[in-house]
């Protein structure tokens, strides 16, 4: 195609009408972001027939063929054509060829070569070991993160352990603590009832004595009968007396009331009915 391509490009400029002849062709290497570099220079006779316009297409892409072979890889070329006194090109075409791979060159070397495909292989080889790399870091990463929080889990789980059973000596302390209280309430309370009657016995035991024995045990006048009223007076609540009281006639709560007076203990807690 490049054959056909460039002896058509031929064909059409030797048969154009100019003011000079052509005398030369220039065959120029342009690689991309290069200035090019002249590769061979072609002269061309006078007079050029049809069947040398083919041979010097051919001799032409020859050429080119061995310096991209020699460069390797996609190579871009420019044909020029100039007049006999003319400084710049009347005339040019472009083209590519491929350069064959050298077998003597070794894999790495010829895979990563300056071209297209060389350039992909180096690109894609950078991208595996750049995975590589971040697979690698994340797997890293991930067992240094699973081991943090396995570590953590048990730390947290040793402190529930220790705060449920700093809980348990607590409630068990306070229910000891509470037990302690309850019993020293009991004890109490038995203590002063015990004291209350040990008070009474020691009040009425004379009275007592007194009518079993016919002796009188008490100092001074003091009548053991008197003794049992008050002691029953003092004994008896507001709500009792009222309850009495509702009972009886109006002379007989009379009486009552004047017995509650004389036989009032100063520090009894019976009220005065009204």
């Amino acid at each position: 195609m490049a054959n056909q391509g460039l002896e058509r490009f031929l064909r059409a400029q030797f048969s154009r009408e100019r003011a000079q002849p052509l005398s030369h062709i220039v065959l120029r290497s342009s690689a991309a972001g290069s200035r090019g570099v002249d590769v061979e220079t072609f002269p061309i006779p006078e007079r050029i027939s049809v069947e040398e316009i083919g041979s010097l297409a051919e001799t032409i892409l020859a050429r080119a063929q061995e310096d991209a072979d020699g460069s390797g890889g996609l190579q871009r070329y420019t044909l020029q054509l100039f007049e006999r006194e003319g400084a710049k090109p009347v005339g040019r075409y472009p083209f590519r060829m491929r350069g064959e791979e050298d077998p003597e060159w070794d894999e790495p070397a010829g895979e990563e070569a300056p071209t297209s495909k060389g350039l992909l292989t180096q690109m894609m080889r950078h991208n595996e070991a750049t995975v590589r790399v971040m697979v690698q870091s994340a797997g890293t990463l991930t067992g240094v993160m699973a081991r943090r929080m396995e570590s953590l889990e048990n730390m947290v789980g040793k402190l529930v352990e220790q705060r449920q059973s700093d809980l348990e000596i607590l409630e068990r302390a306070l229910s000891q603590q509470h037990e302690r209280d309850m019993t020293m309430l009991v004890t109490d309370n038995e203590e002063k009832r015990k004291d209350r009657m040990i008070q009474k016995v020691e009040m009425l035991l004379p009275a007592v004595l007194h009518k079993l024995t016919g002796h009188k045990l008490l100092p001074g006048d003091t009548d053991p009968n008197m003794i049992l009223v008050k002691e029953l007076v003092n004994s008896m609540s507001p709500e009792q007396i009222m309850r009495i009281r509702t009972n009886l006639s109006q002379e007989q709560q009379i009486l009552l009331f004047e017995l509650l007076q004389a036989t009032r203990s100063p520090n009894g807690n019976n009220g005065t009915p009204s």
